[in-house]
């Protein structure tokens, strides 16, 4: 575990001594919408109407730690966030294209916490030629 405020007992900010386990976790949730499968896209739209699906994705982890100034034996855990919502278009067969937008919220370390993270734009967007076999 790298200290990053300098706070380890040996003073050169590069260990945490008797670090102490510590739990880290996650979840996703996604979903999808496939106009093609729906019955209430099934009228008299157009073909290419047909092919496209639509996704949302919201994941959350605890993937950022760091250990404690005044305690450096534990460690304080803080989470990211990821939104993506995305269209994917089914050319033909197992043919498509993704079309993605990720949005990242890192960890703000909390009123309390004395901690400023870095808030760099991770943001991103993503297009995707897939093949399946």
């Amino acid at each position: 575990m790298i200290d990053l405020l300098g706070q380890a007992n040996a003073g050169d900010g590069t260990l945490q001594t008797n670090g102490k386990p510590f739990a880290s976790q996650g979840f996703y949730v996604s979903t999808g919408y496939k106009l093609s499968q729906s019955k209430l896209f099934s009228c008299e739209c157009p073909a290419w109407y047909k092919n496209l699906e639509f996704l949302f994705r919201y994941e959350q982890y605890q993937n950022v730690e760091i250990a404690d100034p005044a305690n450096p034996s534990r460690t304080n855990v803080f989470e990211t966030k990821l939104y993506t919502g995305g269209i994917n278009y089914y050319i033909e067969g197992n043919t498509k294209i993704q079309l993605n937008y990720s949005s990242i919220r890192n960890p703000d370390g909390g009123s309390s916490a004395p901690y400023t993270f870095h808030n760099p734009r991770n943001n991103l967007f993503l297009v995707n030629f897939q093949v399946a076999f």
